[in-house]
């Protein structure tokens, strides 16, 4: 994760807008400033977080982890190393202000504290010169620990409204097609396939970028979400080959080089040799690797726009 001095300046200029209504006396409603945080994640990520989830994209999410707990808006909250989920609650108006964050214990007993919230401290507070003072410290440069394949702002609701607009411009009438039998897999380039593969996973409810950067690092396509309903969110890489016969050499390749993912996905519009499943059976990747030959990827295209 890298975070640029131009990006860093307009944060700058944000709060000074932010700043400048305060003193005008302007409201600003709440939902807009948490709005930019939830397209602009990176900034707290710094200050020691490992995962970030936006609401706006997961609401299965939201209802599992904090139930009635949360206030209406656009919420976001961020893993702690130690595995604790905790919300973003309450952000700075001014540059002495602070982000407040809450666990489902501490908005458990501010429910109880109607009209006394302010005597409830929230569970954890991050002062805004502290996170301008680590921004600063590491703007341009990647920093140790943070080298990752992905970065946050991959999931961001902007982000993620943009890639949906994009593969249903490219991919719904595809789909159309396929599942009424006027189109076969066979007969789609390697970028539509790509793309199905993509805009199927996104209605299942996965969040999706489809990685154009080169060289892609063996991967089409970086998919996020709750493979279970309930659980935490899993990154994973996804691997799409357009051919009759995928074999196991290819598919190890594919293992090797998405190694740092905590699982891979490999698709096909044709079928997998019997080492492929051989690979498969092994203890390793069993839970790690997921395999979709052209006959499943058929039953994916045929629920499609059934689970939205």
């Amino acid at each position: 994760m890298r975070i640029s001095l131009r990006e860093l300046q307009a944060f700058e200029d944000y709060i000074q807008g932010v700043e400048y209504r305060q003193y005008m006396r302007f409201r600003t409603p709440q939902v807009y400033l948490h709005k930019y945080y939830a397209d602009h994640p990176h900034f707290l990520m710094l200050m020691g977080f490992d995962e970030y989830v936006a609401f706006r994209t997961m609401k299965r999410f939201q209802r599992a982890w904090f139930g009635t707990l949360l206030p209406r808006g656009k919420q976001t909250i961020y893993r702690k190393p130690s595995g604790r989920w905790l919300l973003l609650r309450g952000v700075p108006t001014d540059r002495n202000g602070s982000f407040s964050f809450e666990s489902k214990d501490s908005l458990a007993r501010i429910a109880e504290s109607v009209g006394y919230v302010e005597h409830v401290s929230p569970e954890v507070e991050i002062p805004l010169p502290d996170l301008f003072k680590k921004l600063y410290a590491v703007a341009g440069q990647f920093t140790d620990g943070e080298k990752t394949l992905w970065s946050p702002k991959l999931w961001t609701p902007s982000e993620q409204q943009r890639q949906k607009n994009i593969l249903q411009d490219g991919a719904k009438h595809l789909l159309t097609a396929l599942k009424s039998e006027k189109v076969e897999l066979t007969d789609l380039s390697w970028k539509q396939l790509e793309e199905i593969v993509a805009e199927v996973l996104r209605a299942q409810g996965l969040e999706i970028h489809l990685v154009r950067e080169n060289p892609q690092g063996g991967r089409d396509i970086i998919a996020r979400g709750e493979l279970i309903p309930g659980q935490e969110p899993l990154a994973m890489a996804v691997e799409v080959k357009h051919k009759r016969v995928v074999g196991r050499p290819e598919v190890q390749a594919a293992i090797h080089q998405n190694r740092h993912f905590p699982a891979l996905m490999f698709v096909t519009s044709g079928r997998f040799t019997a080492g492929v499943l051989k690979e498969k059976q092994l203890p390793e990747n069993q839970l790690r690797l997921v395999l979709k030959d052209g006959e499943a990827l058929g039953d994916l295209i045929r629920d499609y726009g059934l689970a939205r």
